[in-house]
């Protein structure tokens, strides 16, 4: 919420696009939250559409990364129509992924949510995975070019937080676990790109 905040002032500022895309992540991310609080006290009805609507947001604002980046590497007007379009076709891929998912019930101490339901299609578990994990390594990859041009952490910050906190839930071999710690990834990486971004917009 307060990153939302501070996203608005600058964008009032600076009238930046960037801080438009942060402010889109930012509710995002928020919605997330409210639906992963409130629950527990959902029917079951609600709880379905509140967590199929998660999906589809899903879908929308992780290939946003990749617009980010384009921007954050100041690409020419060529290279940033094709990283547009690239940008594009994952939100179309992931929307077309994101209704076909199958949804199932499941609680976690205080938290009752859905989650993708084992008989989902195979092709669109790896097109949600694909799309994730492209996007946080092409975040990595241009967080390192920018160290390099621009002396600055915080870019490369931005993707590998997302990176860490979304392999500790498997790698601890407990699954259940990777969609709290992706929220504390999510936190981190929206907090380390808006620094980049008020930082560099400024020059």
């Amino acid at each position: 919420a307060i990153i939302f905040q501070l996203s608005l002032l600058e964008y009032l500022k600076l009238k930046s696009v960037v801080f438009i895309l942060l402010l889109l992540d930012c509710l995002g991310f928020i919605y997330d939250g409210l639906i992963l609080t409130l629950g527990a006290l959902m029917s079951e009805g609600i709880l379905y559409g509140t967590n199929f609507l998660r999906y589809i947001l899903h879908a929308i604002l992780v290939p946003i990364l990749i617009v980010f980046t384009g921007y954050a590497l100041e690409l020419t007007k060529i290279k940033l129509f094709i990283n547009l379009a690239i940008t594009l076709l994952f939100i179309i891929l992931g929307l077309l992924a994101a209704i076909n998912i199958k949804l199932k019930i499941e609680e976690f101490g205080n938290i009752t949510r859905c989650k993708m339901h084992e008989d989902t299609p195979r092709w669109a578990k790896f097109i949600f995975t694909f799309i994730n994990i492209s996007s946080v390594i092409y975040m990595i990859i241009a967080g390192i070019i920018l160290l390099k041009e621009k002396k600055d952490f915080s870019y490369l910050l931005s993707g590998f937080f997302m990176l860490i906190f979304s392999v500790i839930g498997p790698a601890s071999g407990n699954l259940d676990l990777t969609f709290i710690f992706s929220v504390y990834g999510e936190i981190l990486m929206v907090i380390f790109l808006f620094i980049f971004f008020k930082n560099n917009s400024s020059e």
